[in-house]
């Protein structure tokens, strides 16, 4: 079987509030012609091109933060009930996304 040709474009991209009204976008784009037998070979292929765009993205990210003298911070997101949105039917089912509030 001849191998197949895919180009493959992903990018990261983030935005740091570094001061009151100051924000900072990071933005790390990579696009990699990839050649595939099988969509199992195509998956391999396309996560080695996202585990070099996420190594890529974290030295970009800390050397424009070490260079612009930024702290690494955490955002914080305060609400209170009141404005939060009601949950629609089984409230012990969860949210899918909830691993990311961690």
């Amino acid at each position: 079987m001849a191998k197949k040709k895919s180009v493959v474009k992903k990018s990261i991209l983030r935005k740091i509030c570094t001061k009151k009204y100051e924000t900072v976008d990071i933005h790390v784009e990579i696009e990699e012609q990839i050649e595939w037998e099988n969509e199992k070979e195509k998956l391999s292929e396309t996560g080695r091109v996202s585990k070099f765009l996420l190594t890529d993205f974290v030295k970009t990210h800390d050397m424009a933060l070490s260079e612009l003298g930024v702290d690494r911070c955490i955002a914080q997101v305060t609400t209170t009930s009141e404005n939060m949105p009601k949950k629609k039917g089984n409230s012990e089912k969860e949210d899918p996304l909830d691993f990311l509030d961690e």
